[in-house]
């Protein structure tokens, strides 16, 4: 599924029924916060009909959630039960009009738990201001990223970025 559930036809209600009605596993690429409910209230029936629903696919946002899993994981074997710094970085790469292009976002922070507590009470700071609209979201889906860069950084997480983008480019 690569289109937004909007219409009668293409409801999260209606297309998560169908799959259970036809037997049918399922895949989307598309990050809609209007399915979540629908999917956790079907939950059981998708389990029983022994389906599989796999959401928000795709290089985007799927591969940087698995990649910050994968990574997580890998962090926390190697935490020790002290404090433990924490660097993040995000880089994009691509090409416009055949130019090289980089975006690269690090954020650093000496302590990860201080460093996980700046980073909810920054989502909070969102969600307490009703920016966040209503239903069950993921937290990288759901926060304005902006807002929330700024808001980490002024609790001391340090951002940096550096972009390499052609002059006549609007980053």
């Amino acid at each position: 599924m690569a289109l937004p559930f909007q219409g009668e036809r293409s409801r999260p209600e209606g297309i998560v029924d169908a799959a259970i009605q036809t037997g049918t596993d399922y895949l989307d690429i598309i990050p809609d916060p209007e399915k979540s409910p629908v999917l956790r209230d079907r939950e059981a029936a998708v389990q029983k009909a022994g389906l599989r629903l796999l959401t928000e696919g795709g290089i985007v946002p799927g591969m940087p959630s698995a990649l910050v899993r994968r990574d997580l994981d890998r962090l926390n074997r190697w935490l020790a039960p002290g404090p433990s710094g924490l660097m993040l970085q995000c880089i994009t790469r691509g090409r416009i009009d055949g130019q090289q292009c980089r975006y690269r976002t690090r954020l650093f922070h000496p302590d990860v738990y201080e460093s996980t507590a700046i980073a909810t009470v920054a989502a909070l700071d969102q969600l307490l201001a009703g920016s966040i609209p209503s239903g069950i979201h993921y937290m990288g889906g759901a926060v304005d990223p902006e807002q929330i860069l700024d808001a980490i950084e002024q609790l001391g997480t340090r951002v940096d970025e550096v972009s390499s983008f052609p002059d006549d480019v609007d980053q």
